[in-house]
């Protein structure tokens, strides 16, 4: 998405609890949380911890590909992790720790090349796919507090930036 609106309506059917429908008179980019770029009034920090979101989050997500930042932690959303959020590849920061998500963390994650922070303590998630190693610029990685089986894939030793796990 490049536009305000573009981004508007992707956040208004993702989270209809928080946002609305976009109308030519208002933009999402006023509501608290929501970053937009100046120039092109794209959204590229979404922050909506703690606003008592709950259910699957929608692959729809994957269409904000202008966000840099992504915080929905401390809600409870549940289902799998969509995988469609490997095409945020802009995203450098990723909290989505203490929810309900179950399952493993998709490996498309493992395309996100500029993600530096990624959070997914205290959920249910139990397994860790061998693509996370792909994340090179990678500081901190906390999946505490899981169900997580299994060993670490050793392709995780290839996450040279990575000083947290």
């Amino acid at each position: 998405m490049s536009s305000s609106t573009g981004d508007c309506a992707v956040l208004a059917a993702v989270f209809p609890s928080v946002v609305s429908a976009p109308s030519s008179s208002s933009s999402c980019c006023a509501i608290a949380g929501v970053s937009c770029d100046a120039a092109n009034g794209a959204v590229f920090k979404l922050d909506f911890s703690s606003r008592g979101l709950s259910g699957p989050l929608s692959g729809d997500i994957g269409k904000l590909t202008g966000l840099t930042y992504l915080s929905l932690h401390n809600n409870t959303l549940s289902g799998n992790i969509p995988p469609e959020i490997g095409q945020l590849a802009n995203l450098q920061e990723l909290y989505i720790g203490e929810n309900r998500f179950s399952g493993w963390i998709p490996a498309e994650i493992g395309g996100l090349t500029k993600l530096t922070h990624l959070n997914v303590r205290y959920n249910r998630l139990s397994g860790l796919p061998a693509a996370l190693g792909q994340l090179g610029s990678l500081v901190v990685f906390d999946a505490s507090h899981n169900d997580l089986t299994g060993a670490i894939p050793a392709e995780f030793g290839k996450m040279a930036k990575l000083q947290e796990l």
